[in-house]
């Protein structure tokens, strides 16, 4: 992914998230080892949170490598309503090991965003060396949507009409 592709990414999914009437939940998802780790880690763990009667309209996750190399992922969770057992429903979703929940404000969305950004634009340049770390980042839902370039979105929004 190039700088700009990076840029236009981010503030896509500012956009949306902020444009999103519902209630918006960062969530870490630490593992004990890597004998858990697979391809499908994330969407079992999504088919898990639904089945738990949890109705998730956006996420997008980043996966992490920890220092001690075991992998580990953020998320930005979108929900329609703010829910009161929504760590114990995560929670007993991810049984392979530690759990953070936040509920996030609007006015402090942008920070979680970058947060999850870094990880992705850290790594911008660099080669996956690690084959744990092929696929760093997921989108689904709401937040699923193909990128615009900065161009097409002038476009879009204003009253011009691109002939190019």
């Amino acid at each position: 992914m190039g700088k700009r592709s990076y840029h236009s990414l981010f503030n896509q999914i500012m956009e949306k998230i902020m444009e999103y009437p519902g209630h918006i939940y960062f969530v870490t998802l630490t593992m004990k080892d890597d004998n858990v780790l697979n391809k499908d880690s994330i969407s079992n763990f999504l088919q898990k949170v639904k089945y738990r009667d949890v109705q998730i309209e956006g996420y997008v996750w980043v996966k992490e490598l920890q220092k001690r190399g075991v992998v580990h992922y953020h998320m930005i969770v979108l929900v329609p309503e703010k829910l009161r057992d929504f760590y114990s429903k995560v929670n007993e979703s991810w049984k392979h090991g530690f759990v953070f929940v936040k509920g996030v404000e609007k006015q402090k969305v942008r920070n979680t965003i970058l947060y999850i950004m870094k990880y992705i634009k850290k790594d911008l340049k660099d080669q996956v060396k690690n084959e744990k770390m092929k696929r760093k980042i997921g989108r689904g839902g709401l937040l699923r949507f193909r990128a615009e370039t900065f161009l097409g979105r002038v476009v879009k929004f204003s009253g011009f009409e691109y002939v190019g």
